[in-house]
C-alpha cells in the first residue's frame, strides 16, 4: 500500500471527532482558506523507506494532523483545543491498524504541540493544535526491488 491507499480512511477517522464543524481535509481537498472552524488538516510530514531484494520492505510515514480552532488570536480558542487531546488519543487507540490497512498508527514525539498560534498558507495568527503520528506499513510486494 501507499499513503494514498489509506489516507481516505485516516481522514474519515479524524472527521468523526466531536466538535470538528469544518470536518477533516487532506491533500485531495485542501481549502484555499479556512472558512468553517474547527477544521482538521491532515498531511504527510516526512517518511522513511527501507527495502531490499530479500524484504521485508517497510514504509514509515509521519503524519501531521493540525486542528485549527480560530481564525485570529483569541485566548478562548486555545481552550477549544484541549478536548481534542483526549479525542485524538481515544480515536486512534481504538483504530491501531486503520481497519487493517496499515501495521499501525501510533503517536510520535512530540505527540502534540499547542494550543498555540499557527499558520495556514499565507495566513498567520490562527489558533490550533498539532498532532503527530507515525504510520508503519509493510509494502513488500507493492514494487519490485532488483539487484
Amino acid at each position: 500500500m501507499a499513503y494514498e491507499d489509506w489516507a481516505a480512511t485516516l481522514k474519515t477517522k479524524v472527521g468523526e471527532l466531536t466538535g470538528l464543524t469544518g470536518g477533516a481535509r487532506d491533500y485531495t481537498d485542501l481549502p484555499a482558506t479556512l472558512q468553517e472552524l474547527p477544521i482538521a488538516i491532515i498531511l504527510p510530514n516526512d517518511g522513511d523507506l527501507d527495502y531490499s531484494s530479500g524484504g521485508p520492505n517497510i514504509e514509515m510515514t509521519r503524519i501531521k494532523i493540525t486542528i485549527y480552532t480560530a481564525g485570529s488570536i483569541l485566548p478562548e480558542a486555545m481552550s477549544i483545543c484541549v478536548p481534542f487531546i483526549a479525542l485524538m488519543r481515544n480515536k486512534f487507540a481504538g483504530n491501531l491498524q486503520l481497519g487493517g490497512l496499515v501495521d499501525y498508527i501510533l503517536p510520535s514525539k512530540p505527540w502534540f504541540s499547542g494550543p498555540g498560534v499557527l499558520r495556514y498558507g499565507d495566513k498567520e495568527g490562527l489558533i490550533g493544535i498539532v498532532f503527530n503520528y507515525l504510520v508503519k506499513e509493510n509494502v513488500s510486494g507493492d514494487f519490485t526491488v532488483q539487484v
